[in-house]
């Protein structure tokens, strides 16, 4: 859950310059936090 939200805040943080080339390393980062969830 905490992990999710932090990733929800980078997004949000960082969303007026995400490019295609953040997103594979975005899914990434979630599917890790999942899997140690």
């Amino acid at each position: 859950m905490s992990g999710r939200i932090l990733i929800e805040k980078i997004v949000s943080r960082h969303s007026n310059r995400i490019n295609i080339e953040s997103l594979p390393a975005g899914i990434f980062v979630l599917r890790t936090l999942e899997d140690s969830q």
